[in-house]
């Protein structure tokens, strides 16, 4: 596992994002250690930890592998950057369907085989029916396969009035050292990291959804566009980082509205 400070200095990011990104890693990096896997961790003051491509290079020339075994990244530039350093050390890869999505890109290949205009809705639409969710036969649950139209509600000069408070996770020791490393590494990136409280760990990202879904989900979709000042979650889940992140499987968080619905 590699902190490649690239990833940060690419596009100077928000320092939350980046210590969102590292204490996420060092505790699933825990994890891992725990399980008993073998791990080699370069952290991101580390010189080999410039770019990805140079933690990657180093470590095969460290253990001389007789192949590279990979999960299909998210990003495609990844993929190209790890297909570039195989073919530098002459080292075999093999690149495996993340099962993270629900849509393989074989299958969206299959899909979109000989239409000539790609709608979203038209995909949306297909995973609907072909994975059974909320349908009434081969009718969408409801009568309607979105209401968006319905769902453009402000709060008017009344404002949101009481709204559930979200689930707030103080960072732990270990956190806590992941941003003082962004903070130090990249002292100039915007934003600030006084009010961290994001769900870093696999635990942490099960109590949001859970949270969400009492106390949220029945006014997500009326609200789905709202804002109001001070407030900076409202009705939305806050579990975008934790499924990009992986801590959760975007099936389980159908499920659970599924099963709330």
């Amino acid at each position: 596992m590699i902190e490649a400070r690239s990833e940060s200095q690419r596009v100077p990011s928000h320092q939350a994002r980046s210590g969102l990104f590292f204490a996420a890693m060092r505790q699933h990096a825990a994890w891992l250690e725990g399980q008993d896997y073998r791990l080699e961790y370069l952290r991101i003051d580390q010189p080999e930890a410039a770019s990805f491509s140079e933690g990657l290079s180093a470590a095969i020339q460290r253990h001389a592998p007789r192949q590279l075994l990979m999960l299909e990244p998210g990003e495609y530039g990844v993929q190209q950057e790890i297909e570039q350093c195989c073919a530098a050390h002459r080292l075999a890869l093999e690149v495996l369907d993340d099962p993270h999505f629900l849509c393989s890109r074989a299958q969206f290949a299959a899909w979109r085989e000989g239409r000539k205009l790609l709608v979203m809705e038209h995909f949306y639409r297909h995973l609907r029916k072909e994975r059974a969710l909320l349908m009434d036969g081969a009718e969408p649950a409801g009568g309607s396969w979105n209401f968006d139209r319905q769902n453009r509600k402000g709060f008017g000069r009344a404002g949101p009035g009481s709204v559930p408070r979200p689930p707030s996770f103080a960072p732990d020791a270990m956190t806590r050292g992941a941003l003082a490393d962004v903070q130090r590494l990249f002292p100039d990136h915007p934003g600030r990291l006084d009010a961290f409280a994001w769900p870093v760990t696999r635990e942490q990202a099960l109590d949001m959804l859970g949270d969400f879904v009492d106390y949220r989900l029945a006014g997500f979709g009326t609200y789905q566009d709202a804002m109001w000042t001070d407030q900076p979650l409202l009705y939305h889940s806050g579990l975008s980082a934790a499924l990009n992140l992986k801590l959760l499987d975007p099936r389980e968080v159908i499920d659970a509205a599924v099963a709330a619905y």
